[in-house]
């Protein structure tokens, strides 16, 4: 997830952050908890994937390693 601690709301389309930082959470389904993410003021983007391996670009059926 994305997060900028400088503004009240979630947008795209701000203009540029005072700072923005990057917080990884861990979760079964994690594709769907985006949108629970994303509705709290200052994340701007929540991106759902796998952490910790090797393979490049690993899916849903093929994530041996993570």
């Amino acid at each position: 997830m994305i997060f900028n601690q400088s503004t009240s709301k979630a947008d795209d389309t701000a203009s540029a952050p005072a700072e923005i930082k990057t917080a990884i959470f861990a979760a079964g389904c994690f594709w769907c908890i985006e949108k629970d993410y994303e509705k709290h003021d200052g994340v701007l983007k929540a991106i759902s994937g796998y952490a910790g391996g090797t393979m490049e670009n690993p899916t849903y059926q093929n994530h041996t390693g993570y």
